[in-house]
């Protein structure tokens, strides 16, 4: 069984686990005009295709608008998290929404984007080197995420 991860967004992350392996990879983005940047969608459209395959379902975290973001950053976070999960259910993926909450307090972590990458080191030490810079935070949570849903769907 594969299970595919996302912590969604501009700056997000998608993973799979497979109860041995993990794969990670950071959302691609490409600059947009004007400011800032956007997802790639093709390039996203082709990892999902080529990197993560056919997997069983995917697990994306529930996200919602985030105390004191401009009206902007949340539309942009937002058409981001929607794209990403259309990408994915067009691939015909079950998918369930999993709010932060419930995923980070069974995987025993608190708010600390450290903690996660030191916990996903401890869960897949054969992809630490995935999770070594600070802004590797987003992949770590991925692949808790993943691992989060393989353990949902195997223990049942």
């Amino acid at each position: 069984m594969k299970i595919l991860g996302v912590d969604p967004g501009i700056n997000g992350a998608i993973a799979s686990f497979d109860g041995k392996h993990l794969v990670a990879l950071d959302i691609p983005i490409v600059k947009a005009k004007g400011r800032g940047n956007e997802v790639n969608w093709a390039a996203l459209a082709d990892d999902l295709d080529v990197l993560f395959g056919d997997c069983d379902h995917a697990f994306i975290e529930k996200v919602q608008a985030r105390p004191g973001e401009g009206r902007g950053s949340g539309f942009k976070f937002g058409y981001a998290a929607g794209g990403i999960r259309g990408l994915i259910a067009g691939r015909r993926y079950p998918i369930t929404m999993v709010p932060p909450t419930q995923w980070k307090n069974e995987m025993g972590l608190t708010s600390s984007k450290d903690y996660s990458r030191t916990r996903a080191t401890e869960l897949f030490p054969d992809a630490a080197s995935e999770f070594r810079l600070k802004k590797d935070n987003n992949k770590a949570e991925a692949g808790l995420i993943a691992y989060y849903g393989f353990m949902k769907l195997t223990k049942e």
